[in-house]
């Protein structure tokens, strides 16, 4: 029998630079690991903002120079798309992210520079149930076992990524990548939320336990500075002048998804828009959530909505 699981190397909630964690994998703790074990470090990025490489008046942690974000201006008319901190994925052979699904219910764009990996993922319909038998951060790798290859035939989609290869998928359906071939392979992700009420229904129903897997729930007060960052974007775009009729309509419906099923802050809120209040919690202290959280604390309670109630 044999079970492959990603060891995650860290110490404590503090962010590492790299030579940091070049001291820490050569500790006693790490000790016991073989010189040929693949390393994957994912969310390279900068430890500090610093002003973005051609948008200068932006101040980001993300290391890219150019993202897909900066390719269309309805990028920026999103309710959310989170480049600011975007990071870089680089591992060797056998290396790669173990399954898992997403802390924050929303879609991912990844990029593919150079080297070679394979991506599954798995139907929404088995976003609780996969998760549940094979176990948050199993790495599929060669040979597989038989029960592996059972698991892997329920995937909706399997797939090799090749170097320039760009593809979107759900952050919230159950998901996994092992880095083949010779060389190392080097990818980066943005994560948003589109311009359609289904994804805003997908995104509100985050840290919910019939839709969202609980060993990955993003942190209680992450996730509400994040709805605060969606309703201050959507406000934003809906005041934009270069916004057509028919993002509009789906902005505005988007609004009515955040605010009829949204949970309790969310709602408030948009109450307090609508009383022309304007409170941030982000602006009382500095926000920790990024599109890939390294900690995924646990949530300290659960979400809820109309129909969703706290004891799923």
């Amino acid at each position: 029998t044999h079970v492959s699981k990603e060891k995650e190397v860290k110490q404590g909630g503090k962010k590492k630079t790299l030579r940091e964690l070049s001291e820490l994998l050569k500790s006693e703790e790490y000790s016991t690991l073989p010189p040929a074990t693949p390393l994957y470090i994912s969310e390279l990025r900068w430890l500090d903002k610093v002003r973005h490489p051609i948008v200068r008046s932006e101040w980001v942690k993300t290391a890219t120079s150019v993202d897909v974000y900066d390719f269309t201006p309805l990028a920026r008319r999103m309710p959310l798309w989170e480049r600011s901190e975007g990071g870089i994925f680089i591992g060797d052979r056998g290396a790669g992210s173990g399954l898992h699904v997403d802390q924050c219910l929303w879609s991912n764009v990844g990029r593919n520079w150079c080297g070679f990996k394979l991506f599954a993922i798995w139907p929404w319909e088995e976003r609780l149930t996969i998760p549940n038998e094979v176990g948050k951060g199993r790495v599929f790798h060669l040979p597989l076992s038989k029960k592996e290859e059972l698991w892997l035939a329920r995937a909706k989609v399997l797939c090799l990524v090749r170097p320039g290869d760009v593809w979107v998928f759900s952050g919230g359906q159950p998901h996994t990548a092992l880095v083949i071939g010779d060389g190392l392979n080097i990818s980066a992700y943005e994560s948003f939320v589109p311009a359609h009420p289904d994804a805003m229904g997908l995104l509100v129903k985050t840290n919910m336990g019939k839709a969202h897997w609980e060993s990955c729930w993003m942190d209680d007060d992450d996730l509400d500075e994040l709805y605060e960052d969606v309703v201050d974007n959507l406000q934003r775009s809906l005041r934009a002048a270069d916004v057509d009729t028919r993002l509009r309509s789906r902005l505005q419906e988007c609004v009515g998804v955040m605010r009829s099923n949204g949970d309790d802050y969310c709602k408030e809120l948009w109450e307090q828009e609508d009383r022309g209040e304007r409170r941030r919690q982000r602006e009382d202290e500095e926000s920790s959530y990024t599109a890939e959280s390294e900690d995924r604390t646990p949530a300290k309670r659960a979400k809820t909505s109309s129909g969703e109630p706290a004891s799923c």
